[in-house]
């Protein structure tokens, strides 16, 4: 039998032409049956893997404005009459002929309902992991036809030696089993009474879920294990479902990722070969021994398309400087306006001491002098200020960088960048601030550039000027950067060049590119199930198309140069990213952990563009 006609490829074709074909309409079923599928999944699961409504999915993407700008796309038109599609077009067919199904109604009568596959971490060191996969199909006579003419055309074909009925508890279920010597293991399925089909390559994890599935019929509806109680299925777990809960509505796939049974997994690691190894083990199994459980999701609509991640947390195994960063307010209400042309922004909440302490956990014993020799460097250009005992404590709670255009300056084209760092503005003792401290390290490094012969050497001075109550400082316009100490908001401001930092300054909350962040914000906090956002990232993708465009050809020449290809190929290439780009109206990152330290948040948001 061809590899193609195997199990699991059958499974990935089918789901490798989710998107590829659009489907035929099929009357509303508007619940899904994704819960009866955890009833049945083992609770000890390590990485349970969900696709839920495969069907609908599949149609709102196909019919979606992305898919068609995606389907005329030259270079999908190219590939649609290549010869790699023609062969993909052929074994589809081929694997058709076997199933005697179309891979389209297998998609939407057997696994448009729900998918979920489950993974088991090896016994012990001597053995291997093992699978599950459960599918609710709408047409179990279908996929019934469908297991019938693939076993029979393994066993035609000598791939597969037989198919054997056996009982377990008064329910039958099949073994497949491969010829001796030819290295693959048995596999083991049975449709419940339920309807529910359940495929393992293990055949008491099989004989157990039929036992979970008649405990289940005999008690529908059973209340979810309590706290110290042994759940059984994912259904019942607490922890699972408490997780389950900062997911909230349907989504296309999800991830859920057991901790313990990955740390069951460590324990079955050989040991670290040197410090470094131990030290990068110790970092991972302390991270682990944090969280309860952790998943991502994916959901999609005609406006968004959104990846979350999040994780319940065990606050007593998290790191003290962790605790310290989630107990901070928000400094999103502070949001420093971005400058027109921005085509990235960025903020942070800022705790510096707790960043600073998180650096010596992650650095390797043997690292700690370069670091400690590092900080003596920074507390001498900050007026010897004790960097952990004046410095930090002065940092935040925000700091916040923007990207915009390229600039020109003096005839070349520059990365345009600022950086704005909120810094307390209050004396200790008399002793100078931490503002003061940065102002004479900022003009120190100025100054130190200007004395390089390569620079101009004496010619070029430190020139000062007041913008909106902040004080600029430069040397030239052919500097290296310039920055701002502005002691009205209590914050340094660095810049790639003045006019960026004057422009920084100037900038207003009812900016256009901070309604466009606005808005972002907006869509995504609609989703979260977080309140406090600690972080965040967001890219005004037509800004940045309106970028690209305007240095076509210094990017062309880069790219062509770089990848030794010709600027025509390259060209054509980046008309492909600009039409994808511009369909695209803004994408975001932000990142959220509650205050008590319960639970944590991390959401990729893509805003569509629509008309």
């Amino acid at each position: 039998m061809p590899a193609f006609a195997r199990p699991g490829n059958v499974v990935a074709a089918s789901l490798l032409f989710l998107f590829a074909a659009c489907p035929r309409p099929v009357p509303g079923q508007d619940s899904t049956p994704i819960d009866q599928l955890l009833r049945l999944t083992p609770a000890s699961s390590a990485v349970v893997v969900t696709l839920e409504d495969m069907r609908g999915q599949s149609e709102r993407f196909t019919s979606s404005r992305l898919a068609a700008i995606l389907r005329n796309l030259p270079i999908a038109r190219a590939w649609h009459d290549s010869d790699r599609r023609k062969t993909m077009q052929q074994a589809k067919a081929r694997v058709e002929t076997v199933l005697s199904a179309p891979l389209e109604a297998i998609r939407d009568e057997v696994l448009g309902d729900a998918v979920v596959l489950a993974i088991q971490v090896p016994r012990d060191e001597s053995a291997r992991g093992h699978a599950l996969l459960l599918i609710k199909p709408r047409d179990r006579a279908l996929l019934e036809r469908v297991l019938a003419k693939l076993n029979e055309a393994q066993i035609n074909s000598g791939e597969l030696e037989r198919v054997v009925d056996k009982t377990h508890a008064a329910v039958t279920y099949h073994a497949r089993t491969y010829p001796a010597g030819s290295g693959r293991v048995g596999e083991w399925y049975v449709t419940t009474g339920e309807g529910v089909f359940a495929l393992s390559d293990d055949e008491s994890i099989v004989t157990a879920l039929i036992d979970r599935a008649a405990a289940h019929a005999k008690k529908p509806g059973s209340a979810a294990a309590q706290p110290g109680d042994e759940p059984d299925s994912l259904a019942d777990s607490p922890r699972f479902q408490g997780l389950m809960r900062l997911f909230p509505g349907r989504a296309a796939a999800r991830i859920v990722i057991d901790p313990r049974q990955v740390e069951r997994l460590f324990a079955l690691t050989s040991a670290p070969r040197n410090t470094e190894e131990q030290h990068f083990v110790s970092l991972v199994q302390n991270g682990l021994a944090a969280v309860d459980y952790a998943g991502a999701a994916l959901f999609w609509d005609r406006e968004t398309i959104s990846l979350r991640m999040a994780e319940t947390l065990r606050p007593a195994r998290l790191p003290a400087w962790l605790k310290r960063w989630a107990a901070m307010k928000s400094a999103a209400d502070e949001e420093d306006a971005p400058p027109a042309g921005t085509i990235v922004s960025a903020s942070i909440n800022l705790d510096a001491r707790a960043l600073e302490e998180a650096l010596r956990t992650l650095t390797p014993g043997d690292k700690t002098a370069a670091l400690e020799h590092f900080e003596a460097v920074l507390s001498g250009l900050l007026l010897g200020q004790d960097l952990r005992g004046t410095i930090l404590p002065a940092l935040g709670p925000r700091l916040s960088l923007h990207l915009a255009s390229p600039e020109s300056i003096a005839g070349e084209k520059r990365p345009a960048a600022v950086l704005s760092l909120q810094v307390s503005p209050l004396a200790t003792s008399g002793r100078p601030t931490a503002i003061d401290a940065f102002e004479n390290a900022l003009g120190t490094v100025l100054s130190l550039w200007a004395l390089d012969e390569q620079h101009h050497g004496s010619s070029l001075r430190l020139a000062h000027s007041d913008v909106k109550g902040a004080r600029v400082t430069s040397l030239a316009d052919s500097g290296p950067f310039a920055f701002a100490v502005d002691r009205v908001h209590g914050r340094i401001v660095v810049g790639s060049s003045r006019l960026l930092v004057t422009r920084f300054l100037k900038a207003t909350r009812e900016s256009e590119s901070q309604t466009r962040f606005r808005r972002l914000c907006a869509v995504s906090a609609s989703a979260s199930t977080s309140t406090n956002t600690t972080s965040h990232v967001f890219v005004d993708v037509q800004e940045a198309a309106k970028a690209i465009e305007a240095n076509r050809d210094a990017i062309v020449a880069l790219l062509a140069r770089k990848q030794a290809r010709s600027g025509e190929a390259v060209a054509a290439d980046l008309s492909h990213v600009l039409e994808i780009l511009r369909e695209i109206d803004a994408l975001g990152v932000e990142v959220g952990i509650e205050r008590d330290g319960t639970r944590a948040e991390q959401r990729l948001t893509v805003l569509l563009k629509h008309d």
